[in-house]
């Protein structure tokens, strides 16, 4: 198990700004889990073994500028969170070719050609986030058979599983969060592709990167400007970048530095307020 059940998550919430995507791009501690608008509140989880409660609410009023009488802040028990967590998803088909759901859905419920089952967890990385969707979309467009691609914070596995059923013959798939590996390492391996990804924990704005076909990145922009020349160095002549997690306001700065780093757009998508970058290196 990835998580202790007798452990505790914080639950954040406040009323919910009119920018609030851009806010949550914002959060981009290693203890933000995730965040849901519900009834005009936002809400903001964290892991409290990496940001100490009594510093939440100085650290949500410096990256967010949320006034600290807003906030309320409550534990909740990780076995709560998980159900309701599994409770509300529900499977997903992206491109008409890739269907997501959770290991308690009925697998006869599938009709595409890949059928990529997850135990939801802690890990970001369900299918169900528009910068997921995208770099899922454009995976389906890039991958091809024998290639060698890394994904860049994988959080869930989810990108690299799906780079492996689409036909790469090495992924190799960091993160620096050891839950979230384990994770990944489970969720790879119940869809059969341990002999393809390679999970390792790595800090990726230090740490070597090996040379490879294609490398994607659904990353927070912050760290995106910071290992832009990192993912470009790491590529092949020829090699590709697929890069999210990047909102619409932000897309010209990372598009700038990625380019800047020797990499040529082929192609930038928008989903709500979120863009999805697809480079090559030259």
């Amino acid at each position: 198990m990835i998580m202790q059940t007798n452990r505790t998550l914080l639950r954040v919430s406040f009323p919910a700004p009119d920018n609030q995507d851009e806010l949550v791009g914002r959060l981009d501690h290693p203890a933000f889990l995730g965040a849901e608008d519900t009834d005009g509140r936002l809400t903001v989880w964290f892991d409290p073994t990496k940001l100490k409660p009594s510093d939440v609410g100085a650290w949500l009023r410096h990256r967010i500028g949320v006034p600290i009488a807003e906030l309320e802040i409550e534990d909740v028990s990780t076995t709560d969170w998980l159900q309701q967590w599994r409770d509300s998803l529900e499977p997903i088909t992206i491109a008409g070719v890739v269907t997501i759901m959770p290991s308690t859905t009925e697998a006869a419920l599938a009709h595409t050609d890949i059928v990529i089952v997850l135990e939801p967890k802690m890990a970001f990385g369900t299918g169900h986030h528009a910068t997921t969707q995208l770099c899922i979309e454009l995976l389906l467009e890039t991958v091809a058979p024998g290639q060698q691609w890394i994904d860049l914070g994988t959080g869930s596995g989810l990108l690299a599983i799906v780079a492996a059923k689409l036909g790469a013959a090495r992924v190799l798939a960091l993160d620096c969060d050891a839950d979230a590996l384990e994770e990944a390492r489970e969720n790879i391996s119940a869809n059969g592709c341990a002999e393809t990804v390679e999970v390792r924990q790595a800090d990726v704005t230090v740490d070597e990167l090996p040379r490879s076909d294609g490398i994607v990145a659904n990353l927070h922009s912050e760290l995106m400007l910071q290992i832009s020349c990192r993912i470009a160095s790491a590529l092949s002549p020829g090699g590709t970048a697929i890069v999210s997690g990047i909102l619409i306001s932000q897309s010209k700065q990372v598009e700038a530095e990625l380019t800047g780093c020797g990499l040529s757009l082929l192609a930038k998508r928008e989903r709500g307020d979120w863009v999805a970058l697809h480079l090559r290196k030259l």
